[in-house]
């Protein structure tokens, strides 16, 4: 019998990555995106790769701070990622919490975890874990702030033309009128097979969301996206009751149980898994079981190459979102083409450093 490999140690670093366009949050156009790229070393000679993101680079220092000290914990510990990943939450969730940081470097440490253990398989993750990857319709969502619907038709049509299935675009204009605008004038930009989605990026009350998402009723968008605080489920129930343009959230839920209560109280149609904010690869496995229950369809946000061999073990999968914030670092990023994703078939989780990853490293 095959010796099992050890984790022998994990080390963290900080990539600041320029972004293609420049991304609005929270009042900022944000030029330059900070990443914390994860290695977990095994003494099977293999390293499996990870990056969680940081939207405020204050979070960075506390997170890899917390990342380190589950590094720890883990070392000399068998590379078995499930059994790695209760441990540590064990350990550091009942004092902490398991939701936020600690789950956000749950995570990170789990999916460098499974990249090193399908590596160490020479198989992609998805085969490993008994599925197989496969082309998987894909949307790009847009950079373009709230603002000049010349610009939201000038980015549609790059759009078309790198070959999406769909685009999603931010809404959240002073007024409802203006909202119709821009999506009438991306709408128009976009041929008729193409899907569109709007977000709100949770910036409404739910009475604002309810009159808003009534007259987006018949503009033919796919769904309507966190229109408010993502923990207000009460919030999202009386939307989701209100409604018949279908109503997506779950960017934001931090584990399993959280998607769970969502889709038990009927707060939203549709669902999307991120990686960091559930738990990493053995926390998505749970949660698609629970929509795959409720027969409520999966959709990723952000990690599109690892997303990749997600959603194709997800029996109610739906869309990819992708993003190309991390390509700069990535070796062999997935594909763009006719619609669809394609994943590369190397082994892991197709999570691999670019030879020319120095340049974007923050000094230590």
């Amino acid at each position: 019998m095959a010796k099992t490999p050890v984790v022998t140690g994990l080390r963290t670093r900080v990539a600041n990555v320029p972004l293609r366009r420049a991304l609005p949050v929270g009042g900022t156009d944000i030029t330059h995106l900070m990443l914390v790229l994860i290695d977990v070393d095994t003494d099977a000679e293999v390293t499996g790769h990870a990056y969680l993101h940081t939207f405020v680079p204050s979070t960075a220092p506390p997170l890899r701070a917390l990342l380190q000290a589950m590094g720890d914990t883990a070392k000399g510990r068998p590379l078995a990622p499930a059994a790695l990943h209760e441990a540590l939450l064990r350990q550091y969730g009942l004092w902490l919490g398991m939701e936020g940081l600690v789950l956000s470097a749950l995570g990170g440490i789990d999916m460098a975890c499974w990249d090193a253990f399908a590596k160490v398989q020479d198989l992609p993750l998805a085969r490993l874990l008994g599925g197989d990857l496969m082309p998987l319709p894909v949307y790009c969502t847009s950079a373009a702030g709230i603002g000049d619907p010349e610009l939201r038709r000038d980015e549609a049509a790059e759009i078309v033309a790198a070959g999406y299935a769909g685009m999603k675009i931010r809404l959240g204009h002073e007024t409802i009128a203006q909202d119709l605008v821009s999506v009438r004038a991306v709408r128009n930009a976009l041929p008729d097979r193409m899907a569109l989605m709007v977000d709100y990026t949770q910036a409404l009350t739910a009475d604002e969301a309810i009159a808003r998402g009534k007259a987006l009723e018949g503009e033919g968008l796919t769904w309507l996206e966190d229109p408010i605080p993502y923990n207000d489920l009460a919030g999202h129930v009386r939307i989701a009751r209100e409604l018949t343009l279908p109503v997506m959230t779950g960017e934001n839920f931090y584990g399993p149980s959280a998607l769970a209560t969502a889709v038990r109280a009927q707060a939203c149609d549709l669902t999307m898994i991120d990686l960091q904010h559930i738990g990493g690869v053995t926390n998505w496995l749970r949660a698609a079981t629970l929509a795959d229950a409720a027969q409520v369809r999966v959709s990723s946000h952000l990690y599109p190459d690892i997303s990749a061999h997600m959603l194709a073990l997800t029996p109610t999968r739906h869309w990819l979102e992708h993003v190309d914030w991390a390509d700069p670092i990535l070796a062999q990023p997935g594909r763009v083409t006719n619609g669809s994703f394609i994943a590369g078939a190397q082994a892991g989780s197709g999570i691999a450093w670019h030879p020319d990853l120095a340049r974007h490293l923050a000094p230590a």
